[in-house]
């Protein structure tokens, strides 16, 4: 790791969420398609400016931004061109892609925005874990996203320095990160209601965070996950967990749990991908069934087959 402190030297990741942005207090706000999410969009941009010009205080050269919430349309939340200038921004249309395309061994620190607290939080805003359904253990120990992200980071030789969100989301971060540099931007009595500072304090405080984290650095040590990694994934429903359990290598532990157990990290975050891709294909049934009660669907199933089915017949097959 680099000495902490030189100008132009330093390789900063900032991983990005969106439930945990300053101003953001209403699940419309992060959902694309609605008036709200296109004013949050610039909070959001805004809160990872205030990170950026607090970082490169310190000593920041690169610095790369992963926009990682997966609600945007499409799934892009950050507005580039009100991005601070000579950022690496990270929009990969496959969302899982993003942390992987900007981390590597050439990362000095990891800074965490706008992020939120695990499933089971009561008093974190929109609280979850990847997605809306389960509760994930590593290690026979809950965790959410910002322990997830900062185990990438350890895979690599990487601290997590900074993390922004709701109070629940601090503590969350400094029970996993003892020395990590935190910004509560709002409260939150409980997963509905957010009370908010006022943005440009809450920016405000970021920047000041954000440069004195950076300076932090020499302190601060990667967190390393202990393998073998057992992962553990409990669901709302036993049919839930029926489709998880199809994984290769996934063990049954109840009717609504299932485990993983991996050898290294990016084995484990596999398994999550594929699990919370599985759950994504389940809630799309759900919404096939409404589709399918309404009128003219029929027609468009039809026309729908018999486009896949000329693509395929059209095609050359492979020498």
């Amino acid at each position: 790791m680099r000495e902490a402190g030189k100008k132009d030297d330093l390789v900063v990741l900032i991983a990005t969420d969106f439930e945990g942005i300053s101003e953001v207090n209403d699940i419309h706000q992060v959902l694309y398609g609605y008036d709200a999410f296109e004013k949050a969009r610039i909070w959001k941009t805004e809160d990872v400016n205030a990170a950026i010009r607090g970082l490169r205080a310190a000593g920041a050269g690169e610095i790369r931004v992963v926009d990682g919430h997966g609600s945007g349309g499409p799934n892009k939340n950050i507005l580039s061109d009100r991005l601070e200038r000579d950022v690496n921004l990270f929009q990969d249309p496959m969302l899982y892609k993003r942390l992987l395309n900007a981390l590597d061994r050439s990362v000095d620190a990891i800074a965490l925005v706008g992020y939120h607290a695990m499933a089971d939080t009561t008093d974190g805003f929109m609280s979850h874990t990847l997605t809306l359904e389960p509760r994930v253990k590593i290690n026979g120990r809950l965790v959410g996203e910002t322990f997830l992200t900062a185990g990438w980071g350890g895979y690599y030789g990487i601290p997590v320095i900074l993390a922004t969100g709701d109070q629940a989301l601090v503590i969350e971060a400094s029970n996993f990160i003892p020395e990590i540099e935190t910004v509560q931007v709002k409260t939150s009595p409980n997963r509905q209601t957010s009370h908010c500072l006022p943005g440009p304090l809450a920016r405000s405080l970021i920047e000041k965070s954000a440069e004195l984290a950076l300076k932090k650095l020499p302190k601060l040590r990667p967190l390393r996950v202990k393998k073998p990694i057992d992962v553990e994934l409990t669901l709302p429903t036993v049919d839930l967990a029926d489709f998880i359990e199809i994984i290769p290598r996934s063990q049954r532990l109840t009717d609504k749990s299932v485990s993983y157990l991996a050898d290294e990290y990016p084995e484990a975050m596999a398994f999550l991908t594929n699990a919370i891709t599985l759950l994504e294909q389940k809630r799309g049934e759900s919404l096939m069934e409404r589709v399918q009660k309404l009128g003219g669907y029929k027609d468009v199933e039809r026309r729908w087959l018999e486009d896949i089915f000329q693509e395929w017949i059209s095609a050359q097959p492979s020498p």
